[in-house]
């Protein structure tokens, strides 16, 4: 494929860039993640833009921008939702021009004109003289965030996740269907976006799917009116393969992790308004020394960067052993100092946290390796201090669990599992550990389990009175459940029923795979003395598209029927005959994009490259494209879970 998602991106940006010059520019959080991997923000400054400014009208009401003529708004976001934001702004301030940059738009002939009223509209409350005044609405195709080649994240749908509540399971034929209302406007804002991405790309697309959230997707995608011209214009067939991230919730719930960009998503905390880059404590390249990343006193760091050097290192991130990353690292910065120095062959994050501090004060140095030497920082912070030693008393208690799983696995008894995450929860101070990783860690044992195996009622129940008595006891530690679900001093009766609800959300996680046929179990059995393995579930779909014997896969639906295909299933109709399912295969097209809905860790995007890289397609040529709302870790997989069903009243 000639096209891939960063040229696509830098072409977008630059066509953005044009309309800065002497423009106030406001951006919302979505688009400015979207910018900060992309171009970066400095980029919108050095193209002449007086100042930028978030997409808030009480903070633009804080603090105006005086004499500006001219406005752009960069917003992801969907127009109902920034209206009031923008009408605030506008009428409160003296632009003569401007111009809305945001994502497509289901009916644009339509849509564009009534923006284009509004914002005249608005600009006349303080302009009365309306033939000075301009406004135009760019639809924007790039809001993404390219974190490594060819391997997006998407923002603007960084909330969306299949939902989990079993209540609203209704059968239509064989398949339940589990969409929301607020689920499936989402859906086909995403169906939108995806059609308007793939006609930049050139893409005569076939569409496939696993899950609800999924399948509504690409129906969406279909019904689009726009969707049949594009395929036969299109110059590069690709199969899209779209899959709930909830099938399998194991890996993203998992500190067990040899990649290494996902032991920093463990380690450190987000950036905030952001889901796919960290705050990095920068104390040791300055004079001032904070606590937390996230002091106002001093900037934090964080990975994406726009240079080469750096956007290497991300990609060591994905493949790259730890020992590996650090004598890198170690060896870039050396050379950065003085190009005649010699490099260890072996590197410990103290050592790398010492030839950053070399560059402490050299503010010429640190302006010019300003990126790498976050990243590095990010290393370090990452391979030390008390979250590490957390971190590895998590991992081993969640090896001891995971391995009893899958030597119950072959006897179908699950007896005694429950009981020590129990044991767990009632001893958690006294073993450092937090009620939010037990909770992941049950999260992932449900997962994991699905609904092949069964936990003892009696064990569910013991469980759930701890979780209770945990939730009661914990209230003034701070954590995801409280945040979430618990509001300030709940009564007993209140953490009950939160205790409920929990384990309502976790038997959902089980049963998300219940109407699956090859993909229904994601433990395989090796044999009567030998314990179960598991197998993530994206790497079993994608062994099977690239696998050159072309395994039929029941589970994967495809939406996308070509012509002889809609003639052979009339013809069933006219002859009265049975209708048969549509045969088609992701390997048929030499492009795949893989698009998984409610986030993806850097060990999928690994061994998905790694399969892709020995397969016939890509020997030939073809381009794996990846995709997902977001990054995740296991507190974001957890935080994702309590959201993803109603909370009791």
């Amino acid at each position: 494929m000639e096209l891939n998602f960063l040229n696509l991106c830098q072409t977008a940006w630059r066509e953005v860039l044009n309309h800065l010059q002497d423009a106030a520019v406001f951006i919302d959080s979505k688009a400015g993640e979207c910018l900060h991997w992309s171009i970066g923000s400095e980029n919108i400054l050095l193209e002449g833009a007086l100042a930028i400014k978030e997409l808030n009208a009480y903070k633009y009401s804080q603090e105006p921008i005086d004499n500006a003529e001219k406005a752009v708004f960069l917003t992801a976001s969907s127009y109902a939702t920034i209206q009031v934001d923008l009408c605030d702004i506008i009428s409160q301030s003296s632009f003569h021009s401007i111009t809305l940059v945001t994502a497509p738009l289901p009916e644009p002939q339509l849509a564009i004109p009534k923006i284009k009223h509004d914002l005249l509209q608005w600009m006349s409350m303080k302009n009365r003289n309306l033939q000075n005044l301009h406004a135009d609405v760019l639809l924007f195709p790039a809001f993404f965030a390219p974190i490594i080649e060819n391997t997006i994240m998407l923002p603007p749908f960084r909330d969306l996740f299949p939902s989990l509540d079993l209540s609203k399971v209704k059968s239509f034929g064989s398949k339940p269907e589990v969409i929301s209302l607020k689920d499936l406007a989402t859906a086909q804002s995403l169906a939108v976006f995806l059609d308007s991405l793939f006609n930049q790309m050139g893409a005569a697309d076939v569409v496939f799917s696993i899950g609800s959230l999924s399948g509504a997707v690409a129906s969406a995608l279909e019904d689009l009116p726009s969707v049949h011209h594009r395929r036969k214009m299109g110059q590069h067939r690709l199969s899209v393969v779209i899959v709930d991230r909830t099938l399998d919730l194991c890996l993203p719930s998992s500190v067990d992790s040899k990649c290494f960009l996902d032991k920093v998503l463990c380690a450190l905390p987000h950036i905030p308004d952001q889901t796919n880059d960290v705050a990095v404590n920068m104390s040791q390249l300055a004079q001032v020394t904070v606590d937390s990343p996230n002091d106002e006193a001093l900037f934090p760091g964080c990975l994406a960067h726009q240079d080469s050097v750096c956007q290497n290192v991300i990609e060591w991130f994905i493949h790259k052993k730890d020992r590996d990353i650090l004598i890198n690292l170690h060896q870039i910065l050396l050379s950065k100092l003085s190009p005649g120095n010699k490099f260890a062959t072996r590197v410990k994050p103290e050592a790398l946290e010492k030839d950053v501090r070399q560059f402490r004060g050299n503010l010429e140095k640190i302006e010019q390796n300003c990126g790498i030497l976050q990243i590095a920082l990010a290393v370090v912070q990452t391979l030390t201090g008390e979250h590490a030693e957390e971190l590895e008393l998590i991992l081993s208690t969640e090896r001891v669990l995971r391995q009893n799983v899958t030597t119950s696995a072959e006897t179908c008894e699950l007896a005694g599992l429950l009981p020590q995450i129990t044991k767990l929860l009632t001893e958690r101070h006294i073993r450092g550990l937090n009620l939010d990783a037990l909770l992941t860690l049950v999260v992932l044992l449900y997962s994991l389990v699905g609904t092949d195996l069964t936990f003892p009622v009696r064990d569910e129940v013991q469980l759930q009175s701890a979780i209770s008595t945990a939730l009661y006891e914990d209230q003034e530690y701070p954590g995801l459940v409280h945040d979430i679900l618990l509001p300030l001093e709940a009564s007993k009766e209140k953490v009950d029923s939160i205790a409920a609800h929990i384990f309502f959300i976790l038997k959902a996680v089980s049963h998300t795979r219940r109407d699956l046929t090859k993909y229904k179990t994601l433990l395989k059995g090796q044999g009567e003395s030998v314990p179960a393995e598991y197998t993530p579930l994206l790497q079993r779909i994608i062994r099977d598209i690239v696998d050159p014997s072309k395994p039929v896969i029941p589970d994967l639906s495809c939406r996308s029927a070509g012509l002889k295909d809609l003639l052979k299933s009339g013809f069933s109709i006219l002859l009265n005959k049975q209708q048969t399912t549509v045969s088609q295969h992701p390997s048929e097209q030499p492009n795949l994009l893989f698009l998984v809905l409610g986030g993806i860790t850097g060990g999928e995007i690994r061994f998905m490259q790694e399969a892709w890289a020995k397969s016939p397609q890509f020997k030939s040529g073809g381009s794996l494209l990846i995709a997902s709302t977001r990054l995740m870790s296991p507190n974001d997989t957890l935080r994702a879970v309590l959201k993803s069903a109603p909370q009791p009243l």
